[in-house]
């Protein structure tokens, strides 16, 4: 296979950090804090991701998904960007509302098909272990294990689902709740 020969001026340097990718964050973010956001914005620095996304669910999500959450949905991002702001991240990040919007169960296939599509890949997302669970338990999540990367947070400590066992070099575990 030939290569194509690209011309650059004399003196040209690669920029040190190329960032990639998105992070999607999918939670309720009912109780982020703090130190979870630091943690995260972190993990973003360091891996060089492009852009950070949350995801909030909206109310209705939640209630159907059995997700124990009593905050509404618009003080839940009121929150968010608060802390958000207080911790001034270097990551790009932005807060998507779509589903609040929405107002209206979405199931977690519709709602990363429309992150997949609005921001620039490569793709990693961020669950707990129960959205993860319910995600693996999904007809589309066979296809997403093999688009996606995904950071498992074991904050609720529930056994994890056979199909994410089995994809175990899909996930990594990432801690932001101790």
């Amino acid at each position: 296979m030939a290569r194509d020969n690209i011309t650059v001026p004399f003196g040209y340097k690669e920029p040190a950090v190329k960032v990639k990718g998105t992070l999607i964050m999918l939670d309720s973010f009912d109780d982020w804090e703090e130190p979870q956001l630091s943690k995260l914005f972190g993990l973003a620095e360091e891996r060089a991701f492009a852009k950070v996304v949350f995801a909030p669910q909206h109310e209705e999500t939640l209630r159907r998904m059995k997700y124990p959450c009593d905050i509404p949905f618009y003080k839940r991002i009121k929150n968010l960007n608060q802390i958000i702001e207080l911790l001034q991240p270097h990551t790009d990040y932005v807060i998507d509302e779509w589903e609040g919007k929405r107002k209206k169960y979405t199931p977690i296939d519709t709602l990363l098909r429309f992150l997949v599509d609005k921001y620039p890949g490569p793709y990693f997302v961020y669950m707990n272990d129960w959205y993860a669970n319910v995600f693996a338990n999904t007809v589309e999540f066979e296809a997403w294990i093999k688009r996606l990367r995904f950071f498992i947070d074991p904050r609720f400590r529930s056994p994890l689902h056979p199909k994410i066992l089995n994809a175990a070099g899909r996930w990594d575990e990432l801690k932001l709740f101790e």
